[in-house]
């Protein structure tokens, strides 16, 4: 979006692109959709607007101006085509369980019009796949177009609640894990159940004990 392709700014929104699409944030995703019906990146959806939801726009250079610009670019710079191409894209990587993550690329390419070069990316140690979602650009946006400081207005079909944000680990507990819901209760309820078992069996011995001193003590005599 800068003089340079990528430029600052470029390479802050594929950074925070690759974490909203990480493995983890994917599974949330999926989670969001499967719970409110919601499917983000449903035909006839913006990009302009599924930014705004997912709080996707660059913060590198200060003020307003880059997320501005963020917004006309996916508005207007980006051909409808190739705006339509990385909606249905990320959709595909959604609704597909077998892709893990999605990572961006920014390319500078200006002997060609913007195109989106999909394929298969694996992760470092092989064992998963994703999808590689490289985004080739001919020309940078204008230094003197501020970008679009207006909100996308909702679109239908939203349930009037946006994603979580992908910082929020709400609500993992300590350590880093999150504990399912009644596991507490049910701990509760297997201490109980210990405890009666043991006071049982003591009780059991004390009847044993006393039985064989009373049987003892009938020999005796």
């Amino acid at each position: 979006m800068g003089m340079l392709i990528p430029s600052g700014d470029d390479k802050d929104i594929v950074k925070k692109l690759n974490k909203r699409f990480n493995e983890k944030n994917l599974k949330k995703l999926r989670k969001f959709q499967s719970r409110t019906g919601d499917r983000i990146f449903a035909p006839g959806r913006s990009l302009r607007r599924i930014s705004k939801r997912l709080k996707l726009w660059p913060t590198h250079s200060p003020g307003d101006r880059p997320r501005a610009r963020w917004f006309k670019f996916l508005m207007t710079y980006l051909p409808k085509s190739v705006q339509e191409d990385i909606r249905d894209r990320l959709d595909e990587a959604l609704l597909d369980t077998s892709l893990h993550f999605v990572v961006f690329h920014v390319q500078p390419a200006p002997d060609v019009a913007h195109r989106l070069i999909p394929s298969i990316a694996y992760s470092d140690d092989q064992t998963t796949i994703g999808r590689d979602m490289t985004l080739q650009v001919p020309n940078a946006m204008p230094q003197n177009d501020s970008g679009d400081y207006t909100d996308p207005p909702p679109e239908a079909g939203e349930p009037g609640m946006d994603p979580e944000d992908p910082d929020d680990d709400t609500p993992a507990m300590k350590g880093g894990k999150t504990k399912k819901p009644g596991k507490k209760a049910a701990k509760k309820v297997a201490k109980k159940v210990a405890k009666k078992r043991t006071t049982k069996t003591a009780s059991k011995k004390k009847s044993g004990r006393k039985k064989a001193e009373k049987a003892a003590k009938n020999r005796r005599r």
